[in-house]
This record gives C-alpha cells, sequence and structure tokens, in this order.
C-alpha cells in the first residue's frame, strides 16, 4: 500500500481534454504562481552535482527510490524562469506546455556543457521523454520553434509511437502476469 501512495506522489499525473488531446495550459496552481511576481533578479545556477544531491535527499525524504530516473529526475529542480525552483514533476504536472517548450526550443540550441542552465534544461528533455505524454507534448510545441517542424514533428511523433508501444507491451506483460497469478 505504501509503495503505491509513493508512485501517486513520484509520478507525473498528465491531464486530457474530452476530446483526448494533452492539456499543455497551466493549472491554478502554477497561474498563482505566476501571480506571485516572483522577483526577475539574476539568480546564478545551482552546479548539476548540487541539484543532483538535493534531488536525492528529496526523493529519500519522500520514499522513492533513487535508482528510478523517474523519482531522481522529478525532483531535480528547474535553475532559471519564472519557475525557478520548482521541481521537474511540479512542471509536468502543472505547466507542460511550459516545460515542453522549453525542450523544444532547446532541441535548436548547440550544446554548452559548461552552461549550468543547458544542462538543467537537458535534464528537464531527459525527465519529459521518460514518458509518453511528454513526448506528445514537446511534438506539439515543436512545430511552432522549428522552420523544419514537418521533419522534426514527424521524428518526434516516431520516438512518441516507439515509447507508446512499448507501454503497452509492458501493460500487456502486467496483465499477462496478473492473469497468471489468478
Amino acid at each position: 500500500m505504501f509503495s503505491f501512495c509513493v508512485l501517486q506522489i513520484m509520478l507525473p499525473v498528465f491531464k486530457r481534454q474530452r476530446n483526448g488531446a494533452l492539456l499543455l495550459s497551466d493549472s491554478l496552481e502554477a497561474m498563482a504562481v505566476k501571480r506571485e511576481q516572483r522577483p526577475k533578479i539574476y539568480v546564478r545556477p545551482l552546479q548539476p552535482a548540487s541539484v543532483k544531491t538535493d534531488a536525492v535527499e528529496s526523493v529519500r525524504r519522500m520514499g522513492g527510490s533513487t535508482d528510478d530516473r523517474k523519482h531522481l529526475l522529478g525532483q531535480f529542480k528547474i535553475q532559471f524562469g519564472i519557475y525557478r525552483h520548482e521541481n521537474f514533476l511540479w512542471l509536468a504536472d502543472n505547466v507542460l506546455g511550459y516545460a515542453a517548450f522549453i525542450v523544444a526550443s532547446t532541441e535548436a540550441e548547440s550544446p554548452t556543457k559548461t552552461d549550468n542552465n543547458w544542462v538543467n534544461k537537458m535534464a528537464l528533455r531527459k525527465y519529459l521523454r521518460l514518458f509518453p505524454e511528454g513526448v506528445e507534448a514537446i511534438a506539439m510545441k515543436a512545430p511552432s520553434l522549428n522552420k523544419k517542424g514537418e521533419l522534426f514533428s514527424w521524428f518526434l511523433l516516431q520516438e512518441f509511437l516507439k515509447w507508446f508501444t512499448v507501454a503497452c507491451a509492458r501493460n500487456r506483460l502486467h496483465q499477462d502476469q496478473a492473469f497468471a497469478y489468478s
């Protein structure tokens, strides 16, 4: 029972509209954060190792598994923007469109591993891509950012379909295992 509760806390809940489309708009909680009008002063981003250390501590405190990438990356905190210091799980739950926009726009950036913000964006990219809905959200944001949007979107759609196929296969495996034990 306890592990089920941990999973509910440690994984995002992706919401869909009535027509089945993924909901990318901000939640009420996110709108409240925007209304706070957090100071827009530059704050130097934390070193990636420090972000990871904080995430490990958070996962342990919440009873999650530090070996589970979804748990660990979900506790990484974004190091820039209006949602600075919110964790990736919170972003996926409350501002999926914003998170997907960051990832889609980062796809075009040239890598600079010495830039802590870029490293943070790559961690967010890894996190969102762990979920089929995250890949879908990125694909929805990509065409508006890339002149070669059709090709780029097609690539993301193919990647989403791969993830979806794997997820369906896992679901069938779990159903078969449950059937075998019943």
